[in-house]
Order: C-alpha cells, then sequence, then structure tokens
C-alpha cells in the first residue's frame, strides 16, 4: 500500500491537528464518517482496507478549509497501475455538531 500524510496546522497555537483535536472527544469517527465514505465511494475495498488499519491510523490523513473536511486514502491499486487517490468530502455545517468548539470557536 502506498504512504500518505498530510499536515494540518492551528496556526494560532503553532501545532500540528489532529483528528481529535477536531471532534469532541466523545464522538465516535467510525459512526460518523462511515455513512459519508460509503456514500461518496461505495468501496468493498476501502471499507476491507479501512477495517485492517488501527483506528488512530483510520481517518488521519485529512485536509481542512474553511468549510470542508477531506479524508483521503491511499492509492488504490487496478492491475499494474494506480487508479488514484480515494478521498471524502464532508461539508463542516453537517459535522457541526461533532466539532470540537476549542478549535471551532
Amino acid at each position: 500500500m502506498d504512504a500518505l500524510r498530510t499536515f494540518t496546522f492551528h496556526v494560532g497555537e503553532d501545532r500540528q491537528l489532529t483528528m481529535r483535536d477536531l471532534l469532541r472527544a466523545d464522538v465516535d469517527q467510525q459512526a460518523l464518517f462511515t455513512p459519508y465514505i460509503e456514500a461518496q465511494l461505495g468501496s468493498t475495498y476501502l471499507m476491507e482496507t479501512l477495517a485492517d488499519m488501527s483506528d488512530s491510523s483510520r481517518y488521519a490523513t485529512f485536509s481542512l478549509d474553511d468549510n470542508m473536511l477531506t479524508l483521503m486514502y491511499p492509492f488504490v491499486r487496478s492491475g499494474p497501475v494506480h487508479a488514484g487517490m480515494l478521498s471524502v468530502n464532508i461539508p463542516l455545517v453537517e459535522i457541526a455538531e461533532y466539532l470540537n468548539p476549542e478549535v471551532f470557536d
């Protein structure tokens, strides 16, 4: 599997953000994100890949902008070549109740 890593920073605090920073502590990440993953990718391969990943790495690669959280997953192989990186876009407004108010003020 090809590696993919992103770095999202909290400029005001001069540190890298993790998914644990973005969401309230009581949020079940898998329950929150699975419907978005299934709706946008509908991929048995991806769901099997996610099942094989540890909880800490399953949603570790992401980007964040003013209104969108994008989860990113490694390139998928289709035969001897890459089929491309998979990504899932989640509008922040749709998950606002789960966001950590200390980060999203």
